[in-house]
């Protein structure tokens, strides 16, 4: 989810416009085809990344870097912020936090080994699978076998 929505509609439609419609040689399916298109084109100003998943990155960041902190016994340096309400300020935060982050890392890995450096560690290590881990809930399984079937035997 790290490319903005805007560019991956962009991407989408060139993909259409450069691999798919030059070769496709039935008119129905290129109509169809400029027909996606033309509704991307439309709908993509009104699209934006969906809120509760945003909301649950950011609590998680925010929480792992508070956990770190306090092992690390770091100077609690967050100051209180108005959430963010729109997908794009959303995005924007998550980034922020994430660069604190690796910043957190860097600083951890950077520390002798010690009980709380080592808890820290951890704690970062567990953040970043678990990231992971909902990222792949939200990702469908990609379409291999429709793509291995090629043309349909007529």
């Amino acid at each position: 989810m790290n490319n903005s929505l805007e560019r991956l509609v962009e991407g989408i439609i060139a993909t259409l416009r450069t691999d798919v419609i030059p070769n496709v040689t039935d008119d129905y399916a290129r109509g169809q085809a400029i027909g996606v298109i033309d509704l991307l084109n439309n709908i993509a100003p009104r699209l934006e990344w969906e809120h509760g998943p945003l909301l649950k990155a950011l609590a998680a960041r925010r929480d792992v870097i508070d956990d770190v902190g306090a092992l690390l016994a770091l100077p609690a340096g967050r100051q209180p912020v108005a959430e963010p309400s729109t997908s794009r300020e959303l995005l924007a935060e998550r980034d922020r936090l994430d660069a604190e982050i690796c910043e957190l890392v860097e600083r951890a890995y950077a520390l002798p080994d010690s009980e709380k450096v080592i808890a820290a560690r951890q704690r970062l290590r567990q953040h970043m699978h678990d990231d992971i881990a909902r990222e792949m809930k939200l990702t469908k399984k990609p379409l291999f076998a429709e793509i291995a079937k090629g043309k349909s035997a007529e």
